[in-house]
């Protein structure tokens, strides 16, 4: 007798099947795994826009309430410290003994760290913004003992002399009737706003942030403590209309200022992170665009023991020199990072390329050291940025050119979360 086989449904999966099918999940859950980073930065950036934008109002009508300037509370961290005024007779910024000032970085928390003293060491002066001698060559170690350079005998740097680099004076606030800098403690009360507090961002960053609103019964004490993760620097500096000037309030997160700044010798081999972080400078050798306000490109460039660290939404002030009295200064927010930084060495002692972007001459003027650029390794790397129309003052084809006293440099300056200018009349400051 013949018997037919059934040819029913299966009651089950063989092994290889759900083997298939485990890896089949286990590529989804990878795949959402590695975006739960990016996830979180962009979570973490959109809290601190909101707080930065928030801060930066508040904070720009302080500081007109205030009447800093007006009132002579602001000091500098000279060996005798001078307080800063506005001479309205000659429309400029100066110190009250009549120092012509360029612009001020109004920094109190920095001030009073270091007890409104200034350090001068090797290539670096925490007495000014960014905090690098005003003739320190960007294409060497700032750590060395002489990082200058020689620049031709071109207006407005006398023949021989090294050329100072835009610069702005640091100052801090002062204690009434003294000339001596407000406390650390008090410092932190001014500019640790507790605006800070307006979004809560869980431990968890792949969680959503939660607005946390303006209850007072939001502490256990009904009133909100500011948490101290973010703070503030503002640059102050002339506008094109002598009677406005522009206020830059420069919001940062989980700032450093009392450990960053090199106060001993360096052990060789110098590597980026034992140079300064917080406050870095490069040279700008190409740029394109900024033309109708829609930012552009440009290329960083420096030395090998400086730190190349930049990520989109982080910021970079472009500052210029245009004539013997006048320094601009502007802040532009990174869009795009174009590629890794490519290293490299000089072609020449005063040209980067061959036929394109020119080199300061190196500072000869010291017998022990007679710099060959051939020998300084660099980085260069190109970047986008977004902000407001720039002249570079490049000769032709956007590469720097040898006429070094109109050249841009760059600043990157370390957990710059949002930066907010105003255009404020001298009279309400």
């Amino acid at each position: 007798m013949m018997h037919r086989i059934s040819n029913g449904q299966r009651a089950a999966v063989t092994l290889v099947e759900v083997l298939f099918a485990i890896g089949v999940v286990m590529i989804g859950l990878l795949g959402l795994l590695s975006v739960m980073p990016l996830a979180g930065r962009r979570a973490q950036d959109a809290v601190s826009l909101s707080v930065g934008a928030e801060m930066a109002d508040s904070i720009t009508k302080d500081v007109l309430i205030r009447k800093w300037l007006g009132n002579g509370d602001l000091l500098d961290m000279e060996g005798t410290p001078n307080v800063i005024e506005y001479d309205f007779a000659a429309n400029r910024l100066q110190t009250v003994g009549g120092t012509l000032l360029r612009g001020i970085c109004i920094d109190p928390l920095y001030c009073a760290v270091q007890s409104g003293s200034g350090t001068t060491f090797n290539g670096y002066d925490n007495r000014v913004f960014p905090y690098y001698i005003a003739d320190h060559d960007p294409l060497l170690n700032p750590a060395d003992a002489d990082t200058t350079w020689d620049p031709p005998g071109t207006f407005p740097w006398p023949a021989g002399t090294a050329g100072p680099a835009p610069r702005l004076r640091r100052v801090g606030l002062r204690q009434s009737g003294t000339v001596t800098p407000i406390s650390a403690e008090l410092a932190r009360t001014i500019i640790e706003s507790a605006n800070d507090l307006i979004v809560s961002q869980p431990n968890d960053t792949t969680l959503p942030a939660r607005l946390t609103g303006l209850n007072s019964g939001e502490t256990e004490y009904g009133k909100r403590i500011p948490s101290g993760e973010y703070s503030w620097f503002a640059t102050l500096t002339p506008s094109q209309n002598e009677r406005f000037a522009s206020l830059s309030i420069v919001v940062l997160r989980n700032r450093v200022v009392d450990i960053d700044f090199p106060t001993a010798a360096l052990t060789p081999p110098i590597i980026p992170e034992m140079n300064g972080m917080s406050e870095r400078v490069a040279m700008v050798t190409y740029a394109s665009g900024f033309s109708g306000g829609a930012g552009g490109t440009v290329r960083l460039t420096s030395s090998i023991t400086t730190s190349s660290d930049v990520v989109p939404n982080d910021w970079i002030m472009l500052s210029r020199r245009v004539s013997a009295t006048e320094e601009v200064h502007r802040w532009y927010r990174v869009v795009a990072i174009h590629k890794d930084p490519e290293e490299l060495y000089a072609y020449s002692n005063t040209e980067l390329e061959n036929g394109g972007a020119a080199l300061p001459a190196p500072n000869t003027s010291y017998s022990w050291t007679d710099t060959d650029r051939r020998g300084e390794k660099l980085w260069r790397r190109q970047i986008m940025l977004d902000g407001p129309d720039w002249e570079f003052g490049y000769t032709s084809d956007g590469y720097a050119d040898s006429n070094f006293f109109d050249n841009t440099f760059a600043t990157m300056v370390q957990g710059v979360v949002s930066v907010s200018e105003q255009l404020i009349p001298w009279t309400d400051l």
